[in-house]
């Protein structure tokens, strides 16, 4: 029991020193000493047979040991292919400018998260951060309320808004937000503002469990980055006009012969052929009657085994 307090009693304290566990033993007054120092590099060079595997585990690998790591890494990975879709589609680009509400602000002091210091790693790039005068404006009203969401945003650097009086938060950064599409990222936990830019095609961030999320694509960005692949795809009028006159100059046919569809048909004629009539007119008194070929089905012996066997012998 002693042994195992004074290994807990080293290792908290090595933490606190910056010290390695061998060379901190050295201080410490123990009646045992050469034998606990034996006892601590035993313990140091193989973690998973220590008195307590459990205690070191969770301090070497973290609470969760390598599940929480792997949630991370699918975080990332699905934060870089949203980033993509944007990118391909809308522009969209590092340094990455970020819009950021109030209501994001109250939810990550709340969560203890540190904005500046998560969005550039969850993003993997370069963060610019930026509010609006109305969004700072509307946190000083609120008074103790939101004074936290006002420290933070006082920090940010405060782009210039398209009005001259007060318009409120919401108002401001949706206006903000459509405005700058395709350059920007809002961030923010009002759902009445998510809903209306998200029609825009505007990247969203909000929190949720304890950390930050890049929204997927609402539905209406991925029908327009349908379209604007399609139109990829296809020629335009002048392009069509261009390749008409060089076909001209070249001497080759300018309209293609398009192959003619097949037409549906109805049912086969031959499949609905009339059943032959037959004058009988001496036997059935000149009466016309349908003759049909009957097939005699022939009927199948089945000969027993022990008749077989009784013929083949004789």
């Amino acid at each position: 029991m002693t042994d195992r307090f004074y290994f807990f009693f080293l290792q908290f304290f090595t933490k606190w020193l910056g010290k390695d566990l061998t060379s901190f033993s050295k201080f410490l007054v123990y009646p045992k000493k050469q034998k606990f120092q034996n006892l601590i590099s035993e313990k140091l060079t193989n973690c998973e047979t220590s008195i307590n595997s459990r205690f070191i585990r969770r301090h070497v690998y973290g609470s969760s040991g390598g599940l929480k790591n792997e949630k991370m890494k699918t975080r990332y990975k699905k934060a870089k292919r949203i980033l993509t879709f944007y990118y391909n589609h809308f522009g969209l680009k590092p340094p990455y400018v970020v819009l950021i509400c109030g209501t994001f602000c109250k939810q990550a002091l709340t969560d203890k998260i540190n904005i500046a210091e998560q969005l550039p790693k969850y993003l993997s790039g370069e963060v610019q951060l930026f509010t609006t005068k109305c969004a700072v404006k509307e946190c000083e009203l609120g008074g103790s309320l939101l004074y936290g969401p006002f420290k933070v945003l006082s920090q940010y650097d405060i782009l210039d808004c398209p009005h001259s009086w007060f318009k409120g938060s919401t108002k401001c950064m949706r206006k903000m937000a459509v405005r700058e599409r395709g350059k920007i990222i809002l961030a923010t936990q009002d759902e009445e503002l998510a809903s209306s830019v998200r029609e825009h095609n505007v990247p969203l961030l909000h929190i949720s469990h304890n950390s930050i999320n890049l929204e997927a694509p609402s539905s209406a960005a991925k029908d327009f980055a349908v379209d604007k692949t399609s139109q990829k795809l296809t020629l335009s009028k002048k392009q069509e006009v261009t390749i008409a006159k060089l076909k001209e100059e070249m001497g080759l046919p300018t309209e293609v012969g398009m192959k003619k569809k097949k037409k549906k048909r109805g049912v086969n004629p031959l499949s609905c052929k009339k059943k032959k009539t037959v004058m009988n007119g001496v036997a059935n008194g000149g009466v016309e009657t349908t003759s049909k070929k009957s097939r005699k089905k022939r009927k199948k012996v089945k000969i027993p085994a022990h008749v077989k066997d009784a013929l083949l012998k004789s």
